[in-house]
């Protein structure tokens, strides 16, 4: 590096440094602010901010829920228990057994040791929870397309528009084996006044478990499983219009539309079984189990027709014929009243 880009580096370096702490000479404290209303629960949601306190008394905050201008990349954030997106901690949808637990947002400003805060905030697990195995919808079918440069017969062409493609069937929801048991920690009842249910979720499909809590005070679940919608059908390709005739040639006919690819049927709901203790039966009215068929796909709209050509003497060809729709897939089958098995509930 020669003395010139050297002193460059240097300068941009020493601008760039004195630029980012600027905001922060005169300031004496910061804070973290959050919803202190929201959910406290896996997959819940928490708007949170900084706020700073300079020596004047001047308070500033970050953009969204400390209703300031700074942004939070002047901050260095850590999160434990979720992640970030803009002004809310996105909380984590599933946890470890374990009830008591927290979330943790701390704040830092780099080079400056003292402007720091943090805060602690346990899972309350009060609120909506909602967990989806439902299949995945079907893929619509390709549309149809004329012909490009069709051969021709008298100026007529030889075919009709391409057929549109038939919408795929949607996913069946997952079978799934849901585990249900009321769990006595003293700490939680000590905080929250109540006692907490452990969820269980066994996904047959993908061999993968689930596991969370809910409160008992005010709390709601709903596990669902429903069939994937089935995809549409590719609407039909237009016919090809006639040739124009002349004093030598007569007009072509038009020709047909395609026919509208067929819709995809619906995936069928999946089958859901629960394991839950006799005296726990009580348990079931905080969940709300769905396992509906998946609805069949519409079929694809039939091609425009094509023109006939028009001649010297104003002569027509004859139009072609708009193609047929393509028929409605059917919906999937239900997945059936869940089936409930009483006895022992092991969770771990």
């Amino acid at each position: 590096m020669n003395v010139r880009n050297f002193f460059i580096a240097c300068t941009l370096f020493v601008g760039i440094g004195m630029f980012s702490c600027k905001p922060f000479k005169n300031v004496t404290s910061i804070k973290l602010v959050y919803d202190s209303m929201a959910e406290f629960r896996p997959g819940g949601a928490v708007k949170f901010g900084v706020k700073t306190l300079d020596r004047r008394g001047r308070r500033k905050g970050t953009r969204g829920y400390a209703a300031g201008k700074m942004k939070f990349e002047q901050f260095d954030i850590r999160l434990t228990g979720g992640w970030q997106s803009a002004d809310t901690f996105q909380i984590d949808t599933f946890v470890e057994p374990g009830v008591n637990k927290a979330i943790k947002i701390a704040a830092y400003v780099t080079g400056f040791p003292k402007l720091a805060d943090s805060v602690e905030l346990p899972l309350s697990y009060m609120g909506e929870t909602r967990w989806n195995f439902s299949g995945a919808s079907g893929q619509g079918g390709k549309d149809g397309k004329s012909r490009i440069l069709p051969a021709r017969v008298d100026g007529t062409a030889v075919s009709d528009g391409k057929p549109g493609k038939d919408g795929l069937k949607g996913g069946n929801g997952h079978d799934l084996d849901v585990y249900i048991k009321k769990i006595t920690d003293e700490a939680y009842k000590a905080r929250f006044g109540c006692d907490v249910i452990a969820v269980k979720v066994y996904d047959r499909q993908t061999k993968a478990t689930k596991f969370t809590y809910i409160s008992e005070l005010s709390s709601k679940m709903s596990i669902i499983s429903n069939g994937g919608a089935g995809g549409e059908g590719g609407d039909g390709g237009p016919g090809s219009d006639g040739r124009d005739g002349d004093d030598l040639k007569n007009p072509g006919n038009g020709t047909d539309g395609g026919i509208g690819g067929k819709g995809g049927n619906g995936g069928d709901g999946g089958k859901i079984t629960i394991y839950i203790a006799a005296e726990e039966q009580d348990l079931l009215k905080y969940f709300v189990f769905t396992n509906n068929g998946g609805a069949g796909g519409k079929g694809g709209i039939g091609g425009i027709a094509g023109r006939g050509g028009v001649g010297t003497n104003r002569r027509r060809g004859n139009d072609g014929r708009n193609g047929f729709p393509g028929s409605n897939g059917t919906s999937g089958n239900e997945g059936g009243k869940p089936q409930v098995v009483f006895g022992p509930v092991g969770l771990y």
